[in-house]
């Protein structure tokens, strides 16, 4: 029998804090947290959990064959949750995703639509290809635009606004396509091309990134503040690696790298409205780091 704890590990639960960080900071380029945009928020991070989940739940569902040689004991390959159960979750969160969509608005809808067609691409058959990576970090991307997909047309005419918006989408389109492309050597032993550079070199693009388009005054200064504090934890994440080939260190370097993005988007916040704001995004870390070592992330 399934017990809810299958069902957390299925989703992969802690992942699933990074996807607020997401939505709030594409919903704050063009608007302010107030009461009446609360519940919009709400709605706009409950679709995108529910994106997330179908995504993950779909993967595995794909992959049940090779987990169940390599990750045997997980709920799918282990038969402690079905295939049949795996379809219908995936079917009524879809539906749910689309309802949920549509109350918000059209644009809404479409960048849901956009999202589900990255998933499946992905999961049915680019993940064994070179656009895998591209196309997970595509959806992330997305994902960003959702939290702003009611005021999309508004952005057009914003030019601050579009800069950011594009600046934070480049910055995680390269964050996570990295932890994707490493994520594939996490199993087994064909990891002799990758090292420690592999995923530093392209990572350490982002500080630039951020640092440049802060001096041309698109982002406030205290961006540098939470930024020091994500260069900190990307240094000492891949400093625990140190060149090292094993498939075990290497998932816990993308499981670092994956819940940083929770640290990435607390940069971008505070650059947007400020320090205190970064903070209270970065808080989603400490759950998401406890549960961590309780469900794998990877």
């Amino acid at each position: 029998m399934a017990t809810l704890r299958d069902y957390l590990t299925l989703i992969r639960f802690p992942n699933l804090f990074t996807l607020p960080s997401n939505v709030i900071l594409g919903f704050v380029q063009l608007s302010t947290l107030s009461k009446i945009e609360t519940w919009n928020i709400l709605v706009l991070v409950i679709i995108s959990i529910l994106l997330y989940t179908v995504g993950i739940v779909l993967n595995d569902y794909f992959d049940i064959n090779i987990d169940r040689r390599d990750r045997p004991n997980r709920p799918l390959p282990s038969g402690r949750i079905s295939t049949r159960r795996a379809l219908i979750f995936i079917l009524l969160a879809t539906g749910a995703a689309i309802v949920l969509s549509a109350l918000m608005s059209t644009y809404t809808v479409i960048i849901t639509s956009i999202i589900l067609i990255t998933i499946l691409a992905y999961d049915y058959h680019l993940k064994n290809t070179i656009y895998g990576c591209f196309t997970v970090a595509t959806s992330r991307v997305f994902n960003v635009t959702l939290g702003f997909s009611p005021y999309i047309l508004t952005i057009v005419g914003n030019y601050e606004a579009l800069v950011r918006v594009i600046v934070i989408s480049v910055c995680i389109f390269v964050y996570v396509s990295t932890i994707t492309y490493l994520s594939k050597f996490e199993v087994g032993t064909s990891n002799r091309n990758v090292n420690i550079f592999t995923g530093l070199l392209p990572i350490s693009l982002i500080p630039l990134i951020a640092g440049l388009f802060t001096i041309m005054g698109f982002f406030r200064l205290d961006l540098f503040l939470n930024l020091t504090i994500f260069i900190s934890i990307i240094i000492h994440t891949f400093m625990s690696w140190r060149r090292s080939l094993e498939p075990n260190k290497i998932g816990k370097v993308v499981r670092n790298l994956l819940l940083s993005i929770i640290v990435l988007d607390s940069v971008y916040m505070s650059g947007t409205l400020g320090f205190e704001y970064g903070l209270l995004i970065m808080l989603m870390l400490a759950p998401a780091m406890l549960l961590s070592k309780k469900y794998y992330v990877t």
